[in-house]
C-alpha cells in the first residue's frame, strides 16, 4: 500500500536556506509539512521568513545564518523548544520562557526555564523588539489580555 504525501515543491526553507519540497503525510496539513534538510515545519519556516523579512536588509539569509545580524535585537519567545528557539538561543538579547502552573511568574522553574504568563508579563514596558508566540494562544484563557501585554512590552 502506497502512502501519498502532500507536497509543496521548490520552497525555500527560511530556517536552513535549502530549496526543496516540504512534505507531509496524507491527511496532515501542509503547514506541518517538513523540510527534508533540517526538519523544520512549513509553519516554522514561514515564521522565520517573516522575522528575516522584517528585521534584516539582506533577507536571503536563512534564520540559522543570521546570528550576528539579529544580535542587537531584544527578542522574547514564549517557548523554550523548537527549531526557531534552536536558531536564536545563542543571541545575547534572546529570552525564552514557558508557563508553569506551580511556579510564580518571573521566577525560574526547577529546570532553569523562566516562567511567564502572557496575560501578566513581568517585563518592563518597551523591553523587546520582537516577540514570538507559536502554539500558545490556544491555551490562553483571556487572549485579549495577552495581546495587550505583548503590545506593552514591544
Amino acid at each position: 500500500m502506497m502512502v501519498h504525501q502532500n507536497t509543496r515543491k521548490n520552497v525555500v526553507c527560511h530556517i536552513c536556506g535549502s530549496k526543496s519540497a516540504f512534505r507531509s503525510p496524507e491527511g496532515v496539513s501542509l503547514r506541518e509539512a517538513t523540510c527534508p534538510e533540517c526538519g523544520a515545519t512549513q509553519r516554522a519556516s514561514d515564521v522565520a521568513g517573516v522575522i528575516i523579512h522584517t528585521f534584516l536588509k539582506e533577507d536571503t539569509l536563512p534564520l540559522s545564518k543570521t546570528r550576528t545580524s539579529l544580535a542587537s535585537l531584544n527578542i522574547y519567545e514564549a517557548q523554550s523548544t523548537g527549531i526557531i528557539h534552536e536558531c536564536l538561543k545563542y543571541l545575547p538579547n534572546y529570552l525564552c520562557s514557558e508557563y508553569f502552573d506551580d511556579v510564580k511568574t518571573g521566577e525560574l522553574h526547577q529546570n532553569g526555564i523562566l516562567c511567564e504568563d502572557l496575560q501578566k508579563l513581568t517585563f518592563s514596558d518597551s523591553s523587546f523588539d520582537l516577540i514570538i508566540t507559536q502554539d500558545v494562544f490556544e491555551h490562553i484563557q483571556e487572549p485579549e489580555k495577552a495581546f495587550a501585554e505583548i503590545q506593552r512590552v514591544l
